[in-house]
Formats: structure tokens, sequence, C-alpha cells
């Protein structure tokens, strides 16, 4: 009953975590999408208001403020169910960004499920 135990819960939550500490170990190495960690990251929450794809670019508006411009690079990280050609207008997304110069880079974007009926 032991091994057993052992085998099914403890053995692999052990390597779980083991890969969890690694890969934050790279992750603290190697930055977000090519960026430093050292860099500040800014968040941005909202509605889409419009997307080029050709252009790398994606408008969100936030519930308060003003609307944010950022662009999308080959190392902008996707999660939820998002990729560039799949964000449309409307949809409500997060977006991780720096800012450099003039322009916000995307480091990652998420797209937020849509809870409505």
């Amino acid at each position: 009953m032991k091994v057993n135990f052992i085998t099914k819960w403890v053995l692999p939550l052990f390597l779980g975590l083991l890969l969890v500490a690694e890969w934050n170990t790279v992750f603290a190495e190697e930055g977000i999408g090519g960026r430093s960690v050292d860099q500040e990251f800014v968040l941005v929450e909202g509605k889409v208001r419009s997307i080029a794809i050709d252009d790398g670019t994606i408008t969100v508006k936030p519930n308060k403020g003003k609307k944010v411009l950022v662009i999308i690079e080959p190392t902008t990280a996707y999660t939820g169910d998002a990729s560039l050609g799949e964000i449309k207008k409307n949809d409500v997304v997060k977006v991780w960004y720096v800012v450099d110069g003039e322009n916000n880079i995307a480091i990652k974007v998420e797209k937020l499920p849509d809870l409505g009926c």
C-alpha cells in the first residue's frame, strides 16, 4: 500500500516540483520573450479594439484609461486560446509588455474566455 501511494502521488509531485524549479531557473536566466528580467513589465487588460496582423499590432482598450497599442513580435508568448490569427476585435485579452523607446513590445498575450450568454 505504501509503495502504491508513493508511486502514484509522492513521486509525480516531486518530479513536477523539480520541473517547475528548473523552468524557473531557465526563465530567470533567459528572461521572457528574449527580454531581460530586469525590464519592467506592464499589464493591460481590456477589449481588443483593433488588430493588424500584417503590421503585427493589437490595440487594447482597458475599462479605464486610454487605448494601448502593442507590437507583437515572433518571440511573443501566447496562453489560453490565443494566437495572433485567432484574436479578434472585442475579444478580452491581457497583454504584458515592455516599453522600448516609443514602442510597447508585447511579451505575453492571454485571450480570456468569453463568458457571455
